[in-house]
C-alpha cells in the first residue's frame, strides 16, 4: 500500500483551473498530507507560468473547441482520483479606451465593470451609486454561457463516463439558486430570498439557465454514466479572506461567502465521500453557521439536497 502511495498520490484535475476559486483549492490541494497532484485545464498558454508556481501541472485545452475525445485522452493520461468543475464563462476581449470616449459622445455615463470578475458587491455598489429606475440587460459575449456552463461541462461529464479509469468522481461548482423557474419557490426561501432570486435570474439568467441545464443534465442521465458527484452552489462571491465558517443546506440566499471559503468546501468534499449525489447550497457566515468540515458533514448526515425537486 506505502508503495503504491508513493507511485500514485491523490490526483485531482481542475476544469478551468486558472479561475480565483480554483487557485485556493489548488493552494490546499498541495499543502495537504499526502500532498495531492493537481492538473489544471486552461484555455490561455499565458496562464502556465503562474499555475506552475503555485504547483499545478497545466494542460492547455479550450473547452469550447475540444471534443469528448480529446478530454478522455486528458483523464486517462492524468488517472485523476477527482475531477473538479471549477471552469467559467471566459472574458470577452474588451477595448475599453475605444468604448468610454464613444459612450460619452452619444450622451452615456460609462461605468469599466468587468461581467466576468465582479463580485454581487460590485454591483451592489453602482446600483447604490447610481440609483436606476430601470437596469436593462443588453450584455452578450463571443462565448455564450452555453458554450462554457452547459455544452462544456455536459462534454467533460461525458468524457469522464467513458474515460478508462478506476475511479469516476466529480465535484462542480455550480451557484446557488439553479433551479427550474417554473417550478414552485423552495418552500425554506423567504420574502428577501425570493425578491433577490428575481433579480439575480433578471440580470444573469443566461448564466444560471446554462448552470442549470449542466446540472440536470448530470442528474438526469447518471443511471448511465455512472459518476460519483457532488455540487456545490455558493451564494454571491466576494475576495475576502478564508473565515473557515459557513452555513451549508437550505439556508436561503442571504449573504456573500469568499472564494477561500469556496475552495475549502471542495476541498472538504473531495474529502468526504458521504457527499457524493447531492447539490447543496453555501454562504459565508452567519445565523447557524458551523466550521466548514463540520457543515459539510452535517449536510451529507442529513442528506440535505437543494436542488432535488427543483429541476
Amino acid at each position: 500500500m506505502g508503495d503504491a502511495c508513493l507511485s500514485h498520490p491523490p490526483t485531482t484535475l481542475i476544469v478551468g483551473g486558472n479561475g480565483k476559486t480554483a487557485r485556493h483549492l489548488t493552494s490546499l490541494l498541495t499543502a495537504a498530507n499526502p500532498a495531492h497532484a493537481v492538473y489544471s485545464i486552461i484555455r490561455n498558454p499565458d496562464q502556465v507560468p503562474s499555475l506552475i508556481a503555485i504547483g499545478a501541472h497545466p494542460i492547455v485545452q479550450d473547452l469550447v473547441s475540444g471534443t469528448v475525445e480529446d478530454f478522455v485522452k486528458i483523464l486517462e493520461r492524468t488517472q485523476p482520483d477527482t475531477v473538479v468543475w471549477a471552469a467559467s464563462n471566459p472574458r470577452a476581449p474588451v477595448e475599453v479606451d475605444h468604448q468610454v470616449p464613444s459612450l460619452i459622445a452619444i450622451g452615456a455615463h460609462p461605468i469599466v465593470q468587468d461581467l466576468v470578475s465582479g463580485t454581487v458587491e460590485d454591483f451592489v455598489k453602482i446600483l447604490e451609486r447610481t440609483q436606476p429606475d430601470t437596469v436593462v440587460w443588453a450584455a452578450s459575449n463571443p462565448r455564450a454561457p452555453v458554450e462554457v456552463d452547459r455544452d462544456g461541462a455536459i462534454k467533460v461529464i461525458d468524457a469522464l463516463a467513458q474515460a478508462e479509469i478506476p475511479r469516476k468522481r466529480y465535484v462542480a461548482i455550480s451557484s446557488a439558486d439553479v433551479r427550474d423557474r417554473k417550478k414552485p419557490t423552495p418552500d425554506w426561501y423567504s420574502e428577501a430570498d425570493i425578491k433577490l432570486s428575481d433579480r439575480m435570474w433578471g440580470v444573469i439568467e443566461p448564466a444560471l439557465r446554462a448552470k442549470f441545464e449542466a446540472d440536470k443534465d448530470l442528474r438526469v442521465n447518471n443511471r448511465s454514466r455512472g459518476i460519483e458527484y457532488t455540487i456545490i452552489r455558493p451564494g454571491g462571491l466576494t475576495e475576502k479572506e478564508a473565515e473557515g465558517r459557513i452555513r451549508a443546506g437550505k439556508v436561503g440566499l442571504q449573504g456573500m461567502i469568499s472564494r477561500a471559503d469556496v475552495a475549502a468546501v471542495l476541498f472538504a468534499a473531495i474529502k468526504d465521500e458521504w457527499t457524493t449525489g447531492l447539490a447543496f447550497d453555501i454562504l459565508g457566515p452567519g445565523e447557524g453557521d458551523l466550521p466548514i468540515k463540520e457543515a459539510v458533514r452535517g449536510v451529507s448526515a442529513k442528506r440535505e439536497d437543494t436542488f432535488d425537486g427543483y429541476y
